[in-house]
Order: C-alpha cells, then structure tokens, then sequence
C-alpha cells in the first residue's frame, strides 16, 4: 500500500515565497542598520561638551544624587537632592519644606515612651491608672503597657483628659484580681 504525497496548491506555495521574502527583507533591513556605525566620536565629544551646560531634564522618571532637582522640573524621584523643588518623592533631601503639603515645622518631634502609676492588683470591678506626659510635649497616644489578670480580660478604656493627661479606666466584674500600668506616647509640638 503506496501513500502519494499531495503536490501543494499554488495558494500555499504563493504564500510562502511571501513569506520567506518579507522574513529576508526584515533580516537584510535590521543588518544594515546594526551594521552602520557613527565612526567620528571626536565630534560626537566636542558637541556634548558644547551643548552639556545648556542640557537640562525637563521630565525624569528619577535623579538619584542630584545637588539640585529644580531643573528636573517634574522628577518622579529625586534620591540625595540638596533641593528637590516639584519631585514627588525626595528621600534624602537636604531641603524640603513641604511635607505632603504640610509645612515641615508643622510636624511633631520629639517622641517619648511614659508610663503611668500602675493600679494595684485586687479584686476592685473599675480601676483608674493615670498618666500625664512632661511639660513641653503633648499627649499623642494613649493605652495600656501590661495587664496583670485572673480569669477573663478587663474592657480598657482610654480617656484623654487634656493635651498632656490620659486616663485609663478598666473595668471587670468576675470577681478575680487584676491590675494595669498605662502607657502614653507624648511629643514636643
């Protein structure tokens, strides 16, 4: 039993040709172009140096170690910038004013951990445990540093009584001893 091979049709064998042909020209096109080298580099270097005073970046995506990004008037990025005019980020920038658009002497320094008087630990349902943060700074947070417990959690409620004062209050009523020691997180500001 002989199996013939069908002779392709003209369609597949126009096709092709086409094929090959335009695969060969795209190859011969892209070899000329690699091939053709700018060979006069001396002016190529006098020409940089001609024009690099006059050269500025008008919309860099980064300027990492920049001394100065008003020229790269709308950096993404400006890394180490002395000056970062308009970069919408500037990680280490010796100068900038605005943080967020908040004014940079706006923003609270300073922070300190304090710990309150801590209650003692009885069978007492509602406890007190204040803490005030020292002169000169403002109380920012306030919670609870340790809970000595029997049996079930206390509910804590944090109250702040004023810019420098917190109070915490907790609350358990099955009868078994527990106590707190208060924590705030003050700042100058």
């Amino acid at each position: 039993m002989k199996h013939w091979m069908r002779a392709p049709s003209p369609a597949l064998v126009i096709s092709l040709i086409a094929l090959f042909v335009a695969l060969g020209g795209t190859s011969l096109g892209a070899s000329h172009v690699i091939a053709k080298r700018h060979t006069d580099a001396k002016a190529d270097t006098k020409l940089v140096n001609k024009l690099a005073p006059t050269l500025s970046v008008k919309h860099a995506m980064t300027a990492d170690g920049a001394t100065t990004a008003a020229s790269a008037t709308h950096a993404t990025s400006a890394d180490d910038a002395t000056n970062a005019t308009q970069a919408t980020s500037a990680l280490n920038a010796t100068n900038a004013s605005q943080l967020g658009g908040i004014q940079a002497s706006s923003y609270l320094s300073g922070y300190q951990q304090v710990t309150g008087t801590s209650t003692p630990v009885d069978t007492t349902q509602v406890k007190f445990a204040p803490v005030s943060c020292p002169a000169g700074t403002k109380l920012i947070a306030l919670g609870v540093q340790s809970v000595t417990v029997t049996g079930t959690l206390p509910a804590i409620i944090p109250q702040y009584s004023s810019e420098t004062d917190g109070i915490i209050i907790a609350q358990k009523y099955d009868g078994q001893a527990f106590g707190v020691t208060p924590e705030a997180v003050c700042a100058k500001g």
